[in-house]
């Protein structure tokens, strides 16, 4: 993709995409391509073995500014369950099949306390994570053996999110439907004093990044040294960039490394290049936006 086009994209997705979709994304060792089917497989075929330790891989999001409606259907379709939400939100920490308990919901949607849904059922909710990738299998040793666990796949769900934020684009022809306006539940942040680091696009929105104390330097990325740490975006690069304090003032600073780049301003830092921060600047890594405030 030229640079054109590179910012045709930007002007059209504005905040909810600073960089375009490169096919090929890294998590960690793993490189994985949009619903991934390593051997000839498909996701179906390849988590059909659960539990005998056959995995290869796990399903990205391709984001692009065509919305892939069969594909996002069977998503959807997938997390219109109200188990599989309970699955997900019991798999914040890595459980084997026998560990997860959940049970059955009565007709009136409530829980049933007293019953246990059996490992089968629970295995077959499990199926349909593993295949839409908002869910991770992992090998594990408890109590000597080596056994399969499985847990939520967060970047995959924040991918989800960005692809599901580009259907509020989608609008009416002609005049706009007059609706009520909503009453906004969330509470506007409240923001200590001195320089900062604001995250305005990611999870969660408002959260502050001090830039102060005895540091000079402060990485931004998913790895977990990182003092901007922003683990839950798969577009962010380990180590993408840093905000770096100078006699003059704050600074940006491309490392070099990333896949994506990083943008101050909806413009591209040249690879290794730095350009100085102003109150209110914008920084675009991955698909995070990150506000600089000075005060």
């Amino acid at each position: 993709m030229g640079m054109s086009s590179r910012y045709d994209y930007m002007d059209r997705v504005r905040f909810t995409a600073w960089c375009p979709f490169m096919g090929l994304l890294e998590d960690g060792c793993a490189r994985v391509r949009c619903v991934l089917s390593s051997g000839g497989l498909s996701l179906s075929e390849r988590w059909r073995g659960i539990g005998d330790g056959r995995r290869t891989g796990i399903a990205m999001v391709a984001m692009t500014d065509e919305v892939d409606s069969e594909r996002l259907g069977r998503v959807m379709k997938a997390l219109a369950n109200p188990v599989r939400v309970d699955l997900l939100k019991a798999l914040r920490s890595p459980k084997t099949i026998t560990e997860i308990r959940l049970h059955p919901r009565r007709k009136d949607g409530n829980l049933h306390p007293e019953r246990v849904m059996s490992r089968v059922t629970v295995r077959e909710h499990l199926v349909q994570l593993l295949d839409i990738g908002v869910v991770q299998a992992r090998r594990a040793t408890r109590e000597g053996r080596t056994v399969d666990v499985y847990i939520v796949n967060h970047r995959q769900l924040f991918a989800l999110t960005e692809e599901l934020r580009q259907l509020a684009e989608l609008r009416p022809d002609g005049q706009t439907v007059g609706d009520a306006t909503q009453e906004d539940p969330v509470e506007p942040p409240r923001f200590p004093e001195g320089p900062k680091l604001v995250l305005a696009g990611g999870i969660p929105k408002g959260r502050v990044f001090p830039l102060n104390g005895d540091g000079e330097r402060w990485r931004i990325g998913r790895h977990r040294g990182a003092e901007v740490w922003l683990d839950y975006d798969p577009y962010l690069s380990s180590e993408n960039a840093e905000v770096v304090r100078t006699r003059k003032g704050f600074v940006l600073h491309d490392l070099g490394r990333s896949r994506n780049g990083t943008y101050l301003n909806w413009e591209e830092l040249a690879r290794g290049a730095e350009a100085p921060l102003s109150d209110g600047d914008l920084i675009g890594v991955g698909r995070s936006v990150l506000v600089f405030r000075s005060r």
